[in-house]
């Protein structure tokens, strides 16, 4: 099967599969083309909402998708439009949407200590330390998890953006969600951790140093 079929029978399961939160999508549209001269244009957001199953498809599209359909499983595998999308535009503008406006604790030189030990007990394995190199797990992963201490400006990320993130996770990723397992003040740190990585006091340099040897 082609590279243009493969994406025809792709978008026509997607079709016919359920829409989850239709009512939230935006607006912006892109097209892919299928085989016949009719094109498919779907917002992003829908194709990164799409709860896709091809046994939920209708009957004639399951028969036509199992034999044939190839959707890569590797972590080294090609990336599909549907990926792009999810780890991409439609997942920033939710977050985006959704975060808070407002943190409920200040960087504090206590809550940014505090955070520095939630990150070297939670993240590290994933996200790095400063000087340190990526680990074997975050190098096997897909999508490569960010090295947050390798960026050339480090810091000011919008820190209800990280609580967003660090409290809810963000599905296909491997990045999990820690609203269950750390309490509201402790999400509160690290984020701050996260947003003042790149002014953070003495005191916290030095447990990173630590966790590091």
């Amino acid at each position: 099967m082609g590279e243009t079929e493969m994406e025809a029978r792709f978008v026509a399961a997607l079709l016919t599969c359920k829409v989850a939160d239709a009512e939230n999508f935006p607006e912006v549209a892109v097209t892919m083309t299928m085989p016949a001269p009719t094109p498919v244009t779907l917002p992003p957001a829908t194709l990164a909402m799409l709860e896709f199953d091809v046994f939920h498809c209708a009957e004639p599209v399951r028969s036509l998708l199992l034999p044939s359909l190839y959707l890569p499983v590797a972590v080294n595998g090609p990336v599909i439009p549907f990926e792009e999308l999810l780890a991409g535009t439609a997942v920033q503008a939710r977050i985006a949407r959704e975060a808070p406006v407002k943190a409920a604790i200040p960087p504090s030189e206590e809550n940014l200590l505090a955070g520095a030990k939630l990150y070297s007990d939670h993240c590290v394995e994933c996200h790095g330390l400063p000087g340190g190199t990526a680990s074997a797990t975050s190098k096997g992963m897909f999508p490569s998890p960010p090295q947050f201490f390798e960026q050339k400006v480090m810091g000011n990320d919008p820190v209800g953006q990280n609580y967003w993130i660090v409290a809810n996770g963000v599905r296909l990723t491997g990045m999990p969600g820690y609203r269950e397992s750390l309490n509201d003040q402790q999400l509160w740190q690290v984020s701050q951790f996260l947003s003042n990585r790149g002014n953070l006091p003495a005191r916290a340099k030095e447990l990173l140093a630590e966790a590091s040897k």
